[in-house]
C-alpha cells in the first residue's frame, strides 16, 4: 500500500464530521471571501487587544559574562550576545517589549530568574546595552507573543 493510497478521496474522508463546512455535494455553505475576512477580523481583534494592553512597570538588570555558554533553565546555551531575558513565571518563549529610556527591543524568555530579591527580569548583556539599562533600572514590559 502506498501514500497514494492511504489519502482521503473527499473531505468527509479526510475530516469526518469536520467537513459541515461543505454540502454532500462539496459545494460550500459560505462564499469564498467570508474566512479571508474572518482572519482579517482576527488580526485586527489581536492588534486592538495588543494595543491596549497596558505595560507593566518592573525593576530589571542584566546578566552576562559569567553565564555565557552555560545552560539556561529551558535548557538552551546562554548567549550574551543574543536579546533574550529571564523571568521568574513567564513560559519559555515568550515574547516581551521591553523599554528604557525611550528604546524598545524584543526579547525572548529563555531562562529563569532573577533571584535577587526586588527584582522582576533579568536581560542578556546584549539587550540591556541597547536599551542603555547600566546596573538595575525600571523598565516597562508587554508581553507580545509566546
Amino acid at each position: 500500500m502506498t501514500n497514494r493510497d492511504r489519502m482521503p478521496r473527499t473531505l468527509k474522508d479526510a475530516f469526518g464530521p469536520y467537513a459541515q463546512l461543505h454540502t454532500d455535494d462539496d459545494k460550500p455553505l459560505l462564499p469564498r471571501w467570508v474566512f479571508p475576512l474572518a482572519i482579517a477580523i482576527g488580526y485586527i481583534v489581536a492588534f486592538y487587544v495588543m494595543a491596549t494592553t497596558p505595560a507593566h512597570a518592573e525593576t530589571a538588570s542584566w546578566y552576562g559574562p559569567g553565564f555565557h555558554g552555560r545552560k539556561t533553565a529551558s535548557g538552551e546555551r546562554f548567549d550574551q550576545h543574543a536579546f533574550t531575558a529571564a523571568h521568574k513565571t513567564l513560559p519559555f518563549g515568550t515574547l516581551l517589549a521591553v523599554t528604557h529610556k525611550g528604546k524598545t527591543i524584543v526579547v525572548r524568555v529563555n531562562d529563569r530568574g532573577p533571584f535577587v530579591r526586588g527584582r522582576e527580569i533579568d536581560l542578556s548583556a546584549a539587550a540591556a546595552r541597547e536599551i542603555g539599562l547600566r546596573g538595575v533600572g525600571i523598565v516597562s514590559i508587554n508581553q507580545i507573543g509566546g
